[in-house]
């Protein structure tokens, strides 16, 4: 039986899986802060225009978030 050779590649592996998850995970937080543009309350507009789509490429984790204070409703 003739042998069989083959040359491991894991690191370069593990570096291309984080490069693909990290260019996923900033297309799907950008998409999802467009898809949730339009239920946003548009009083003054200043909500709409403090979305941001971030990702911690560390951790693997991405986040949609709007910061500003929104006055848009009193409370009862």
């Amino acid at each position: 039986m003739g042998q069989v050779r083959f040359e491991w590649n894991g690191d370069e592996v593990k570096r291309r899986q984080r490069e693909g998850r990290n260019k996923g995970l900033h297309l799907a937080a950008e998409h999802l802060l467009g898809a949730s543009l339009p239920l946003v309350p548009l009083r003054d507009g200043p909500l709409e225009q403090s979305g941001t789509a971030s990702v911690d490429e560390r951790k693997g984790k991405a986040a949609v978030s709007y910061d500003t204070v929104y006055l848009g409703c009193s409370p009862a």
